[in-house]
């Protein structure tokens, strides 16, 4: 077996998000969402989300699409929640989907 590099990942994170999205904009009868592309100013990485608001309020009211992978020695304490790191690299793969129910 091949060993999984972060750059495969981060690659397989951001399909996941993608085919996520596009689901939704399928969903919702096209929507498109507005995306945010940002940096970690204090280490390396950043992330990509992508917001839905004011669809139809049949099919959700808000709705969130999310990616993030940061490396770095001094993460948000909410990243370090649950994750076991050593003294030098921390990493933080996350995805995240939020629709409100009705």
């Amino acid at each position: 077996m091949d060993a999984v590099s972060v750059q495969d990942i981060q690659l397989t994170m951001r399909e996941v998000q993608d085919h996520i999205a596009n689901w939704l904009v399928d969903a919702i009868g096209g929507k498109k969402y507005r995306e945010d592309v940002w940096q970690y100013s204090k280490g390396t990485g950043g992330g990509r989300s992508r917001l839905w608001e004011g669809g139809p309020e049949d099919v959700l009211e808000k709705a969130g699409v999310n990616f993030s992978m940061i490396e770095g020695t001094q993460l948000p304490m909410y990243v370090l929640r649950g994750v076991e790191a050593n003294d030098t690299i921390l990493l933080s793969p996350r995805l995240r989907l939020t629709c409100p129910s009705a």
